[in-house]
């Protein structure tokens, strides 16, 4: 696998990856699978605008209602409000 860093502007490095390598990308590769799986090959799209609507409700449940196991059972909304909620013991201190 071939990677190099690329700095963003906020200062964070992203690891680029070699072209058709998904060892290298796993984690993308399965949320790609879950999302032709579990949505594309189940709908049937009009136009953009419809497109566009049932793409909003999708991305809506996988994030907010589909629990992970990689996440304790939690859903990635629930996941990110545990990471910035700050912790009893720390408000305690002002």
């Amino acid at each position: 696998m071939t990677a190099h860093l690329a700095p963003s502007r906020s200062g964070d490095h992203h690891r680029r990856i070699s072209h058709a390598s998904p060892e290298g990308n796993g984690k993308n590769e399965r949320s790609h699978k879950t999302d032709q799986q579990e949505f594309y090959n189940h709908q049937y799209f009009r136009n953009r605008k419809g497109f566009a609507q049932k793409l909003t409700r999708w991305e809506r449940k996988y994030s907010e209602r589909r629990h992970r196991l990689a996440l304790e059972g939690k859903t990635p909304a629930e996941r990110v409000q545990g990471l910035t909620q700050v912790p009893p013991t720390v408000k305690n201190l002002s």
